[in-house]
């Protein structure tokens, strides 16, 4: 940060807001992860060009049914009767190769990719891992919480331009807010006066009480200007992740490519966001390609590259 940033930058947002989001001291954190996930500055002094800002200077998103549409479609591409929902795995008998619900349902397979986190995995496997023992790493992930505001009234305009805003204030524990409607008009029911904010809230404390956090957050953005004293709140959505960001901590790499090897010498691979548990490679777009090439790899025997190599695919030329 404060080789990239300066002092000033540093001090004033970076420091902060990392500390907020990732609940961690920054130096405790590795650089590796890096790449094109945090856009830097031109050592000229220049601004830099739109193309420059990483993934997320350009991106698309559903017309309608929000992100959830994206899986709902790739769902649907596997033909009806091949996805079941509200089956939770309890347990993996890895010699027997058999998934046990938690009501007792049993299913067998040949080999078994799992996007469930990494920790939670290797705990729910029978027989256990030798490697949970004595790995010499940590895989450390922060909790979020989502709230979902469907507002009526007036907007600002200072935000008609914004796709999502940060928050580096310690008075609050919003980190992002997002303008959710503006994605797609969609996002919100038919009406000139109606639109959608999305707020992340992390710095946690032990006790979840959302519908707090959420009168506090409501409170927070009007006191900030975003929300005027004539809008009105008419829908709130909450959600608590356990599992919000997996942390590129400095000794992850001690622990996290022990389990992955440990289980795929029993036919079990792990894989997505916190399956792999890289930050790096973590969006949906790396999520989808790490189970492409996974099938890819079961099928033909090519190579998976997402996960092998990071730095290759965040390139500019890295998905051409």
């Amino acid at each position: 940060m404060l080789s990239h940033f300066g002092e000033g930058i540093t001090a004033l947002f970076m420091e902060p807001y990392n500390r907020k989001v990732w609940r961690t001291d920054p130096a405790e954190m590795g650089v590796y992860w890096q790449g094109d996930r945090v856009a830097l500055p031109p050592l000229d002094g220049t601004a830099p060009a739109r193309k420059d800002w990483g993934p997320n200077a350009c991106f698309r998103f559903p017309r309608t049914g929000g992100t959830g549409e994206i899986c709902r479609r790739l769902a649907a591409a596997l033909g009806p009767g091949n996805v079941r929902y509200g089956w939770e795995a309890a347990s993996v008998d890895a010699d027997r190769r058999v998934i046990a619900s938690r009501d007792g349902r049993r299913i067998g397979y040949d080999a078994l990719l799992s996007t469930m986190p990494l920790d939670r995995l290797a705990r729910s496997c029978r027989p256990r891992l030798q490697a949970i023992r004595s790995i010499p790493g940590r895989l450390v992930a922060t909790p979020v919480a989502v709230i979902g505001l469907g507002l009526q009234g007036p907007r600002p305009e200072k935000i008609d331009h914004v796709t999502w805003m940060y928050f580096p204030e310690r008075e609050t524990r919003i980190y992002r807010l997002t303008h959710f409607s503006r994605y797609s008009p969609r996002n919100v029911p038919a009406g000139k006066s109606v639109w959608s904010l999305m707020l992340e809230l992390s710095a946690l404390p032990r006790r979840i009480d959302l519908a707090g956090w959420t009168e506090k957050a409501v409170a927070d953005i009007r006191r900030y200007g975003l929300l005027p004293k004539e809008t009105s709140v008419i829908s709130r959505w909450t959600r608590l992740l356990p599992y919000g960001y997996p942390v590129p901590m400095k000794d992850r790499e001690g622990a996290r490519p022990v389990l992955l090897d440990e289980l795929e010498r029993r036919g079990i691979y792990s894989r997505g966001r916190f399956g792999a548990w890289m930050y790096e490679v973590g969006n949906m777009d790396h999520s989808a390609m790490q189970g492409w090439e996974w099938a890819e790899r079961m099928l033909t025997g090519a190579p998976e590259r997402t996960i092998r190599d990071p730095r290759g695919v965040n390139a500019p030329s890295g998905g051409k």
